[in-house]
């Protein structure tokens, strides 16, 4: 299919391709809407109208999805950290709570912590339970550092 003709057009499908939300997409797009309600409604009339631009948004999402599919993407843990911290930060950036405690949820898993089973040196055995989202951005280094000094002193 390649880039719509129309620049407007082709942008929204850009902004959503990215995962920006309609109303947010529809403004980047250079539209107006009174407020983000407004755009949002605006930009679904838009979409119905103009099939071509949903369709451009999932050529989009199916070349992001190759290109990780083909990338090698057996990246080390530091890569993956690196990562996780970039999406957590703009995710706080962004006000999206929701999005930067996924990010975090994927760094602790990363880390083997979260919701899981500890084995302590005496054998016993306790279930643990972290909040993700009532953890600091310093406690969260604090976390990651323990993980690799105890990755690296059994490894």
């Amino acid at each position: 299919m390649g880039a719509l003709v129309d620049p407007k057009h082709e942008t929204l499908a850009q902004e959503l391709g990215k995962g920006s939300t309609q109303a947010a997409a529809y403004l980047a797009a250079g539209y107006s809407g009174k407020n983000n309600n407004v755009a949002s409604v605006q930009c679904n009339k838009l979409l119905k109208k103009h099939p071509e631009i949903s369709a451009r948004v999932n050529e989009l999402k199916q070349i992001a999805r190759d290109q990780i599919a083909t990338s090698d993407f057996m990246g080390d843990i530091e890569t993956f950290t690196r990562m996780y911290l970039e999406d957590r930060l703009f995710a706080q950036q962004c006000n999206q709570p929701g999005a930067a405690v996924s990010a975090t949820n994927g760094l602790l898993k990363l880390y083997g912590l979260g919701e899981e089973t500890v084995r302590h040196k005496g054998g016993i055995e306790n279930k643990i339970s972290i909040d993700p989202s009532k953890l600091s951005d310093k406690t969260m280094e604090e976390l990651l550092d323990a993980r690799r000094r105890s990755d690296s002193q059994s490894g």
